[in-house]
C-alpha cells in the first residue's frame, strides 16, 4: 500500500515539473517575441544585426537545453 502510495507521489511530481518547464517555455517565448518586437526589429543597421546575434544566441541555448 505504501509502495503505491510513493508511486503515485513520484509520478504527481513529475507532472508537476512538466507543467513547470511548459510554462517556463511560455514566458520564455514571450520574452523572445518582446525583444524581437521592441529591439531588434526597431533598431538599425549594425544594432540589428547585434540584437540578432544576441537573440539567436538566446535562441539556440533554450532549444538545446534538454
Amino acid at each position: 500500500r505504501r509502495h503505491d502510495h510513493q508511486r503515485v507521489t513520484r509520478v504527481d511530481v513529475l507532472q508537476q515539473i512538466s507543467a513547470a518547464q511548459a510554462a517556463l517555455d511560455k514566458v520564455a517565448l514571450a520574452l523572445v517575441d518582446a525583444h524581437l518586437r521592441h529591439g531588434v526589429l526597431s533598431a538599425d543597421g549594425d544594432r540589428r544585426d547585434e540584437l540578432t546575434d544576441e537573440l539567436m544566441t538566446a535562441v539556440g541555448r533554450l532549444t538545446t537545453r534538454r
